[in-house]
């Protein structure tokens, strides 16, 4: 038994773009993120969809546009976690948690209380620190120059950030590790065997 290929929603064409898409797997819901607009948004039904230009919501309350928009919007949310500045890439763990992109950040939208909260970056510091010679670092101790793409490893739930020219893998324990590559942060006399 095959199904047709079916649309379930329709894109703006006016600006071409990259979209970032995600499944989250305990319950199929799909998610795509629009750098452009800063939204970060899911369908509103896969069964039955009158017009596929307008099966598309803001997906967990993030909030597009500026804060006073999404204060005169009534939009619940939070400044500091669900306000977007530039939202990409974004993976599902096997528990249902969210990771993203979101500018020089790494988040994580829990999938039990549905708050947000920064992984590596902050929304203070924008000047990237340099890094110690270490392969294996705690989250304060690094900072992203341009995360581009990540990935979840379904087996051992852990979170893959391309980042330039390196991968980091935060692994369980919560700190980051150097998986491959050189950043360009780190000191020219570091050297790895």
């Amino acid at each position: 038994n095959t199904e047709p290929i079916r649309r379930v929603m329709e894109l703006r064409s006016d600006q071409v773009h990259r979209y970032y898409l995600a499944n989250e797997p305990t319950n199929g819901n799909l998610y795509l993120t629009d750098p452009i607009r800063r939204q970060m948004l899911t369908l509103k039904s896969i069964e039955q969809i009158p017009d596929i230009k307008a099966n598309l919501k803001i997906a967990n309350g993030f909030c597009a546009g500026s804060t006073l928009e999404c204060e005169l919007d009534n939009v619940d949310f939070v400044k500091s976690s669900k306000h977007l500045t530039y939202p990409k890439e974004l993976a599902f763990d096997n528990n249902g948690n969210m990771y993203f992109i979101d500018g020089n950040r790494v988040k994580v939208l829990s999938s039990v209380d549905g708050l947000v909260s920064t992984l590596i970056g902050d929304n203070e510091n924008r000047k990237v620190k340099s890094m110690s010679c270490n392969t294996t670092y705690s989250l304060d101790e690094i900072t992203m120059y341009l995360p581009s793409s990540l990935a979840i490893n379904p087996i051992d739930n852990h979170l893959y950030i391309l980042d330039e020219n390196a991968i980091y893998r935060l692994t369980s324990f919560k700190t980051v590790e150097l998986v491959l590559g050189v950043p360009f942060n780190l000191p020219h006399d570091c050297y790895f065997e």
